[in-house]
């Protein structure tokens, strides 16, 4: 009778254990992917601020991919909208972002082959003294968000 109830207790100290753990686990999956999340929200950089920033400051900007040159990106900056739906800026001057990625730059969402002329990225990064943006991150929307065409002015 003394060895049913060890045996029993035994089975089922196994079984807590494996439950904290599993729950441990999940929890730290859960906060990993959260931290993620809370890193992926876009930005919402406007023309005229990006354009008032000062070299060295950390910025995150969303932006349309014009031209790429190994490294090197010309982009146009966007107008958040909605979380989904971004807009060219009316004013087109000033809208103009250089950027600079270096082949160890991360990609949190998507992969290299993404990056084309034509492609939606949230670029997160350092100003340097020339106003360009050294990439820190790289987040793909392509897919995820769209851009609005200009509405006419209605007079």
């Amino acid at each position: 009778m003394q060895d049913r109830k060890a045996v029993t207790s035994t089975r089922t100290a196994q079984w807590i254990a494996f439950l904290l753990l599993l729950t441990a686990a999940v929890g730290l999956a859960s906060r990993s992917v959260l931290v993620r999340v809370s890193r992926m929200k876009a930005a919402d950089t406007s023309v005229s601020a990006f354009i008032k920033m000062p070299p060295g400051t950390f910025t995150k900007v969303v932006v349309r991919v014009e031209k790429v040159a190994g490294g090197h990106l010309t982009c146009t900056l966007l107008q958040r909208e909605t979380d989904a739906v971004y807009r060219l800026p009316a004013a087109a001057s000033g809208a103009e972002v250089s950027a600079v990625l270096r082949p160890d730059t991360p990609i949190v969402m998507g992969k290299p082959a993404d990056i084309v002329p034509g492609a939606i990225v949230q670029l997160a990064g350092v100003l340097d003294q020339t106003h360009t943006l050294r990439a820190s991150e790289v987040v793909v929307l392509t897919g995820y968000v769209r851009v609005a065409e200009n509405r006419p002015v209605s007079r």
